[in-house]
């Protein structure tokens, strides 16, 4: 794998969703949607591991990182996409993999693919096309994202993270790989 820089796994999770109220903390099989997320994310070849969560998931989210080997740190609320640009700042990546508690059932090997894939490009944000609900991730060029923080206006885009990279695809490289056959959603 070529390297340029050190790399993160940002997960990104808190326990006050409106839809399904403490969702992370619902146990999928032996352990928690956030804590089966972390430890497939621990598999993955990366200097840091952090959970960013919001204030009021903090407290709560704090065990659940810590059996897992996880930093943790607190950002905004809503403003997800700030929430990225202050771990960026704080633990200075050349690249992070997005993931988030949504998505508990990560495809680690097809992360760690995907990863290298983003490196030998030197892609701005790279992505599996055709991965199973629950089980993508994306990777970024920390500079671009917090270029894309700085120009996002839509909520859209600040809640979401990344839109704002993949709706410019004049002014970003984007490399959307279709994702290998074995693990693909028909």
């Amino acid at each position: 794998m070529v390297r340029s820089g050190k790399i993160a796994v940002f997960l990104q999770a808190r326990i006050g969703s409106t839809r399904l109220p403490s969702k992370t903390l619902m146990q999928l099989g032996s352990m928690s949607a956030v804590s089966n997320a972390m430890t497939r994310l621990k598999k993955i070849n990366a200097d840091y591991h952090v959970l960013l969560t919001d204030r009021e998931s903090l407290e709560t989210l704090e065990k659940e990182a810590s059996k897992c080997s996880f930093d943790i740190m607190e950002g905004p609320g809503d403003d997800v996409l700030k929430r990225f640009t202050i771990a960026i700042e704080k633990y200075k990546p050349h690249t992070f993999i997005r993931a988030t508690a949504d998505n508990p059932l990560v495809f680690y090997k097809e992360a760690q693919f995907i990863l290298e894939k983003h490196l030998e490009k030197n892609a701005d944000h790279s992505w599996l096309l055709g991965m199973p609900l629950g089980a993508g991730i994306e990777v970024v060029k920390a500079e671009k994202l917090l270029e894309a923080e700085s120009l996002a206006r839509d909520l859209y885009d600040r809640e979401h993270v990344t839109p704002y990279l993949y709706k410019n695809s004049e002014k970003y490289l984007l490399n959307h790989l279709k994702a290998p056959e074995e693990v693909c959603y028909h």
